[in-house]
């Protein structure tokens, strides 16, 4: 009886090859960087600058409408941190502005009408809005203001006005909680992830936008509109800058 021989079956190698080894490695350090990056994100947009007492808090526009960047500016000046309240104010119905409702709301919270300023105008962005601002408070010779913004806004808002003025005046922040983003959480709702997923896009478009940025009147320009404009009182006026190429100001009493 003839037997035949046994076929050998080749061993097989169950590892992980080396090229592939290095490839899932690669994979998981992203993965992992990626998990660390979306955790931190939300937080990462806000800032917060301490600070004891600042004579001047200045209102950013674009608040939502509970109003919680006016309501902290309220707290603030009660808890006698800040002596006057500059609202930056837009049209927000035809010619009617968020001043002509914030103030009456922020005076029946004990806030005395001279202690709060209007400040008009028709800048919609961060950068337009900073290029405006810091011109019309240089021309009172404010060396420090506080930014009071909604917390997502906070850093972007920073970043945006110390580089356009240079530190005349220097900005301080202050960030506003709001219920539409949660910083530490900002996956949780819709609104949360709405503000996450946006102020990352402007965040990122704000580098190259303020890089081709000049500043506002550099220190060294002799022949800036803030040395041909006089100064006027800020007491119980509204200081309308609408036209960013006007050499004067418009006060108008309310």
């Amino acid at each position: 009886m003839r037997i035949r021989p046994r076929h050998k079956h080749p061993v097989r190698n169950w590892g992980i090859r080396p090229g592939l080894a290095g490839f899932y490695f690669i994979a998981l350090l992203f993965s992992g960087l990626l998990l660390f990056f979306l955790i931190r994100s939300g937080t990462w947009l806000t800032h917060e600058d301490g600070y004891d007492k600042i004579g001047w808090a200045l209102v950013l526009s674009g608040q939502s409408r509970d109003c919680e960047r006016s309501d902290m500016a309220v707290q603030l000046y009660k808890d006698g941190r800040i002596d006057t309240i500059v609202l930056s104010s837009v049209r927000v119905f035809k010619n009617r502005y968020q001043g002509e409702f914030l103030i009456p709301d922020m005076v029946a919270q004990g806030i005395p009408r001279q202690s709060i300023v209007e400040l008009r105008h028709d800048e919609y962005s961060t950068l337009g809005e900073a290029r405006l601002l810091i011109r019309e408070l240089r021309l009172h010779g404010m060396d420090s203001v506080l930014l009071i913004t909604s917390s997502f806004h906070s850093r972007r808002a920073a970043r945006t006005f110390n580089h356009l003025s240079e530190g005349r005046p220097k900005f301080l922040v202050s960030s506003a909680s709001t219920w539409s983003y949660n910083p530490s959480a900002w996956w949780a709702n819709r609104e949360s992830r709405k503000n996450w997923l946006s102020e990352w896009a402007k965040t990122l478009y704000s580098y190259p936008e303020l890089w081709l940025s000049k500043p506002v009147f550099r220190k060294n320009d002799s022949s800036s509109l803030v040395e041909a404009v006089t100064p006027i009182s800020l007491d119980s006026i509204v200081i309308d800058s609408i036209s960013m190429g006007s050499d004067s100001l418009a006060p108008s009493a309310i």
